[in-house]
Parts: structure tokens; sequence; C-alpha cells
């Protein structure tokens, strides 16, 4: 039940976005974006591609050469993990 509430908020705000952004682009009307403006934009671009992939490159490179298993590892020993709790409604008592 929470997981359904959860997806229809998300959904309702996504719509809500969608709504909203079409509607600004319908109103701008004719604009038109100088030579600086392109390159600003493209440059943007880029460097935001070049950083979300070099970010990701790390994830991976950092997940192969093992030292996430190794801090991992070391957390689970300072902290064990709780037993779960026991779910009365499931029991066949």
């Amino acid at each position: 039940m929470k997981n359904l509430v959860l997806y229809l908020l998300l959904g309702f705000l996504l719509l809500l976005a969608c709504i909203i952004g079409i509607s600004t682009w319908t109103n701008l009307g004719d604009v038109s974006l100088g030579t600086h403006g392109w390159i600003a934009l493209t440059g943007g671009v880029v460097l935001t591609l070049l950083v979300g992939g070099g970010l990701m490159a790390l994830v991976f490179y950092s997940n192969r050469s093992g030292h996430d298993t190794r801090h991992h590892e070391q957390a689970r020993e300072q902290s064990p993990e709780p037993e779960p709790e026991q779910d009365d409604r499931h029991s066949r008592d």
C-alpha cells in the first residue's frame, strides 16, 4: 500500500512537471539563441556528460578493484546486522 501511494505521488509530480514544462515552452514563442548562447549550452551539456560518465567509471573501477568489498567487510565486522523481526501475520500457528 505504501509503495502504491509513493508511485502515485511520483507519477503525479512527473505529470505536473511535464505540464509546466510544455506550458512554459509553448508560451515562450520565438526565442532565438545567439552564438555565445549555443557555445555555453553545448559546453554545459558536454561537461555534464563528462562528469557523469567519469563518476560512473569511478564507481565501476572501485567496485571491480575490491575497494568496496574491503570497506563493506570492515563495516559488517564493526556493526553486525540486526535480527530480522518476526511478522506474526504470516505465521501458521
